[in-house]
């Protein structure tokens, strides 16, 4: 049985992932046939409690986690949790993450701090930690969810574009790392995705950013969904960020 582990998996576009993989392993699809899939939650305990009953309800075999990428402890645990569990891990989607968007002068340290230890070395260390598990699978993919504002900068989100650079960077290191050892990592950097925090949001804010993408209009999360299904079998992309951003001209 393959093991699949979701980080950020309740909500957003980690949500439309988990939604993605559920339809695959209920169409048999060969990339997920016979597949556990781990998901796992910072907080919003209620979504969690509402994900696992309706994977119950499907016949999908799911297990939901609490996990805090900010604390180091509470990585180790969900890796132990894997362990015990699964044994292996046969595809690793970094989704999991956060912004805090500001004026970067004028942002907190603590705040600064934050996002650096949840989307950057929380990661890291969490896939580090899983590194074991992936090879003990023989051949695994690992996916990072990066951000069209680590490969271009951002104006207002410095902090989060820095991260979301860093895991680009991760990524290609990993790859270098154990990319002869059947272990395919690459990562996903999406533009401006209609998710339930920005579609929230009053239109003035983000026309400028609609503006300057050659579509002219916000993606889905089912946009990247299928772009992270395509990196589950593992082939010839390695080492490659794949910007699901509507053609950002800038």
């Amino acid at each position: 049985m393959k093991t699949i582990i979701v980080t950020g998996g309740t909500r957003g576009i980690g949500r439309a992932i988990v939604d993605m993989l559920v339809a695959k392993i209920q169409q048999n699809v060969p990339a997920v046939a016979q597949t556990r899939l781990v998901v796992t939650y910072r907080s919003g305990m209620a979504q969690a409690d509402a994900l696992a009953a309706e994977l119950k309800d499907l016949g999908i075999d799911a297990d939901i986690q609490q996990m805090d990428l900010a604390d180091l402890s509470s990585v180790t645990a969900f890796v132990q949790h894997v362990t015990q569990t699964c044994g292996k891990a046969d595809v690793l989607i970094n989704n999991a993450g956060m912004t805090n968007d500001g004026s970067f002068l004028a942002m907190a340290d603590a705040d600064v701090a934050s996002l650096i230890h949840t989307n950057l070395s929380g990661t890291i260390a969490l896939t580090e930690q899983m590194v074991p598990l992936l090879q003990q699978a023989g051949c695994s993919s690992v996916i990072f969810m990066a951000s069209a504002a680590g490969v271009y900068g951002k104006e207002g989100q410095v902090p989060y574009a820095t991260t979301k650079g860093g895991i680009i960077g991760y990524s290609q290191l990993l790859a270098r790392r154990f990319g002869r050892k059947r272990m395919y990592i690459n990562a996903v950097a999406p533009g401006f995705i209609a998710t339930d925090m920005v579609t929230a949001l009053d239109p003035a804010m983000f026309e400028h950013t609609l503006n300057n993408a050659s579509i002219g209009s916000m993606g889905t999360p089912a946009d990247v969904a299928n772009v992270v299904h395509s990196l589950l079998t593992p082939g010839y992309i390695q080492a490659t960020t794949i910007k699901v951003d509507g053609g950002h001209l800038r």
